[in-house]
């Protein structure tokens, strides 16, 4: 009993499994600890005689024990300090014994969960071996699949430094470079970008040689992440790219981590306007999930997510609200935001302004209550908010959601982000939809100076700060608007295509600057034939068609993907 009561204060203040401390009945134990973990029945009745003497309390099944807090806390002092440590590697020994491997695997969740509370208080991190090391990965990474970021940070934090003290793992080894990974995604889930951008970065660079292992392709896939929330969206396309068609050397087709490198291929496809190849490929793989387990599978709501905003890309808004549809009725948490968001960015675009606002004010409150206020999908959502109330006309709203997109991104992502930029164009549209031309033509200058820098000229963010930069030009310097509007519609047509409602708000604008000066294009629609086309697709009575026969000037605005 008493060799019982000693091994247990080296665990945690939590519930000690049997199957746990059984699992080191075979390693490298003290001699009679490894005796009493080898007696099932023995090790059964010294969890019973301490429950019995008021020292633990136990399952009455004989499953677990607990020792009580003061109790611990008094043992514990009187035990020297030489025990205590030999008993810690014990405690250690057990606790990597009992690991179940990787929790990405379901069946292991339960498991892990039962040796989480004391991995940190038997200081795993100060074991400088491999197998401690491991297990802490493990749980770093299980902390981060349950959601539980700020224990994930620690854990992970604690390894580090630990690292930096021990000479059995290099910088380069594999084990040090995935707790960084797995420390890295922990941050970046916290929105703490730009940490989990250096951290992944300093990762890379210890990569040496091994372009084509299971470590490379895993930091590759986090790097991508960390470039594209960066605003690197081109670099994070061509490293995507280039991971997948390396995948199939390491993993198999249907291997999680091969279906998470064409998730965040498509990603980046998003962010750099490729709607239609992201949408052929989330298609393919949503189909694959549904025929694989059913619609059951929970990867299907994220897959279906990804679809919608390649559709939202193409123009396809009844098709978003179709496939969204199921998701609103049965999801939840994060996956749930996302569809809310995209289904009210289409109720937009296709006149049902009350109901979008209705929706997306909805998901911005359950984004800010469950994520908090600078984590990327609340920012996509804040500014989308934002949008919608522009075109309901609620300027002064709208402008205060728009600055907290500004503001936000700013802080998140750092003020040179891209991302800041575009809520500033974004921002920018309530002005002039507001009226205020002055405070408009500045953000609008600033963000199509700085998106045609770093994203280029086609970047579709960059072709619709263009096309309302055109009607800013209309609105206070008429003689100037062709020499936006004109470039803006033939970019629009490349970037989206000929039949694109952004296309069309484009040749909308471009018609009414050459009307102003009666000159002629017969290569582009007049605006009777715009309004034409847009009655016919979207009705008479859709909001944009009474502004643009009423002589007013429709502006258009950028709504980002998430991954």
């Amino acid at each position: 009993m008493l060799r019982l009561l000693t091994l247990l204060l080296g665990f945690g203040p939590s519930q000690v499994w049997r199957w746990t401390l059984q699992a080191g009945a075979d390693r490298d134990v003290a001699p009679t600890v490894g005796r009493l973990l080898r007696d099932p029945d023995g090790l059964r009745n010294s969890m019973r005689i301490l429950a019995g003497a008021g020292l633990g309390r136990r399952h009455a099944g004989g499953d677990w024990i607990e020792i009580p807090a003061i109790i611990r806390l008094v043992l514990r002092e009187l035990l020297p300090a030489a025990y205590a440590e030999s008993n810690r590697q014990d405690v250690v020994q057990i606790l990597v014994a009992a690991d179940p491997g990787h929790p990405e695997d379901p069946r292991t969740l339960d498991k892990h969960r039962a040796i989480a509370p004391h991995v940190r208080p038997a200081a795993l991190v100060d074991t400088h071996r491999p197998s401690a090391y491991r297990t802490i990965r493990h749980q770093i990474r299980y902390l981060f699949l349950i959601g539980d970021l700020q224990a994930a940070q620690q854990l992970g934090r604690e390894a580090e430094s630990a690292l930096v003290r021990q000479e059995v793992l290099a910088p380069s080894d594999e084990l040090v470079l995935l707790i960084r990974r797995d420390l890295a995604s922990a941050l970046r889930a916290d929105g703490r970008y730009v940490d989990a951008y250096r951290l992944t970065e300093e990762a890379m660079d210890h990569l040496d040689a091994r372009a084509d292992h299971a470590v490379a392709l895993d930091l590759a896939r986090s790097w991508g992440h960390d470039l594209r929330i960066a605003g690197e969206f081109q670099r994070a396309y061509e490293l995507d790219e280039e991971t997948l068609r390396r995948n199939p050397a390491v993993f198999p087709d249907d291997d999680f981590r091969s279906l998470a490198s064409r998730y965040n291929l498509s990603v980046s496809r998003r962010f750099l306007g490729r709607f239609r190849e992201a949408a052929a490929a989330d298609r393919s793989d949503l189909d694959r999930l549904r025929a694989g387990r059913g619609r059951t599978d929970r990867r299907q709501a994220r897959w279906a997510n990804a679809l919608a905003e390649d559709l939202y890309g193409l123009g396809r808004y009844p098709d978003v609200v179709e496939l969204l549809g199921p998701l609103m009725e049965a999801e939840s948490g994060r996956e749930l935001l996302r569809a809310r968001r995209m289904t009210g960015a289409a109720f937009r675009r296709l006149g049902k302004l009350v109901p979008a606002v209705e929706q997306l004010g909805v998901g911005y409150q359950a984004c800010m209550s469950q994520l908090g206020e600078h984590r990327e999908l609340t920012l996509a959502v804040c500014m989308s908010f934002g949008n919608a109330l522009r075109e309901l006309g609620q300027f002064a709203t709208a402008l205060h959601y728009g600055s907290l997109a500004v503001s936000g991104y700013a802080a998140a992502m750092g003020a040179d982000n891209p991302l800041v930029r575009v809520a500033g164009a974004n921002r920018a549209a309530v002005l002039l939809a507001a009226g205020d031309v002055t405070a408009a033509v500045p953000e609008l200058d600033e963000a199509y100076r700085v998106l045609t820098a770093r994203l280029g000229e086609q970047h579709p963010f960059t072709v619709l700060t263009a096309v309302n930069r055109a009607s800013a030009a209309a609105m206070s310097d008429p003689v100037s608007a062709l020499s936006w509007s004109a470039p803006a519609y033939r970019l629009a047509i490349e970037v989206f295509g000929e039949d694109h409602l952004d296309t069309l708000i484009a040749a909308a604008g471009y018609a009414a600057d050459r009307a102003a000066r009666n000159e002629d294009d017969p290569t582009a629609p007049s605006l009777d034939q715009v309004l034409a086309t847009l009655r016919r697709r979207f009705g008479a009575d859709h909001p944009l068609v009474t502004r643009l026969a009423d002589g007013g000037r429709a502006l258009v605005d950028v709504e980002l993907p998430t991954g």
